[in-house]
């Protein structure tokens, strides 16, 4: 009776350690977790101290640029914001805007020339009533460095768009004929 008392404790407690030591292991890292981690780059704190910005990326995706206002603690975010500087008026946030990256990657796919590529566009968040402006196809920006709120920035050459001859038409029309013959092939 007693070896069996013994050996009743004895298997307890094994399965106890066994269960323990299990819950209490790390998890293997592997290629399928690193899309999952993020970075946190560019943080900043306003000239007043008032407003922090911070952005949040992941290694692939789209990431966000946060906003907080420090004495309301009430926080803000921008999808795909980057770059962010604020004004030395403290009046406004300003930052580049990337395009959406699955619509870079299909883009790159199909070997788009650089100007039919999608371009970052230009956020200005105003900080007093939390409104974003845009502005497409920006290359560039700059903010005042000494007083004021002013900003300058440079857009993209934007390209005219070709008007197709009637024979260009017409020709697209027949190679689009023999795609989609050859598609049902």
């Amino acid at each position: 009776m007693k070896n069996l008392r013994l050996l009743l404790a004895f298997g307890f407690f094994a399965i106890t350690l066994s269960s323990w030591a299990q819950t209490g292991q790390k998890i293997p890292i592997d290629h399928s977790i690193y899309d999952s981690w993020k970075n946190i780059k560019n943080y900043q704190l306003s000239n007043d101290g008032n407003w922090v910005s911070y952005e949040v990326n992941p290694q692939q995706g789209d990431g966000y640029l946060y906003i907080y206002d420090v004495k309301n603690q009430k926080q803000d975010s921008v999808p795909r914001a980057y770059g962010a500087k604020f004004s030395v008026g403290n009046n406004y946030l300003t930052f580049k805007i990337k395009p959406q990256y699955q619509v870079v990657r299909t883009a790159k796919k199909e070997k788009k020339k650089s100007e039919d590529m999608p371009k970052d566009s230009l956020g200005v968040w105003t900080l007093s009533n939390s409104e974003l402006i845009k502005t497409e196809k920006v290359k560039s920006f700059k903010l005042s460095e000494k007083e004021g709120d002013w900003i300058a920035y440079q857009r993209e050459k934007i390209y005219p768009k070709k008007e197709k001859s009637e024979k260009d038409k017409e020709e697209l029309s027949e190679e689009e004929k023999k795609k989609k013959a050859e598609k049902a092939k």
